[in-house]
């Protein structure tokens, strides 16, 4: 299920909420705020981040700062991609952990897919057995 947010004034799609006290007038107070607040975060270090030994989640869409113990700031390089049909989109970061993961993930299917066949003879041979005892029942008592 995806939840969508709104703004309560012009009811455009967002996807961040921004906290006030004031309720805006005009759209450019409305942008006065959002910008005020979007300054306010990026003046806090993201927890995530963890100045450089953490992963941030959000990524480029993430509002706090992302610095480095020296105190340098994060290089933020989007990377996009085209289809064919000219249709542009962001691409979120890619990390060795993501390919060991459906790496691990491909090898349990791997390991689990001989169990699974095994399981599927055998209830094949239940039920061949059950209808030839059925069979040969039936054979036995019309001779």
């Amino acid at each position: 299920m995806t939840v969508l947010r709104t703004c309560s004034i012009c009811r455009t799609t967002t996807h961040f909420i921004t906290p006030s006290t004031k309720w805006p007038a005009t759209p450019e107070e409305k942008e006065a705020i959002i910008d005020a607040s979007k300054s306010a975060m990026a003046q806090k270090d993201c927890v995530n981040f963890d100045f450089g030994d953490g992963q941030c989640p959000f990524g480029s869409s993430c509002f706090y700062r992302h610095a480095y113990g020296d105190g340098t700031l994060e290089e933020v390089q989007l990377q996009r991609a085209a289809n064919a049909d000219g249709d542009v989109r962001v691409l979120g970061p890619v990390k060795l952990s993501s390919f060991l993961e459906a790496s691990l993930t491909a090898q349990l299917a791997l390991s689990r897919r001989p169990q699974q066949q095994q399981q599927r003879r055998q209830q094949q041979q239940q039920q061949h057995g059950v209808s030839d005892s059925i069979a040969a029942g039936s054979s036995s008592e019309g001779g």
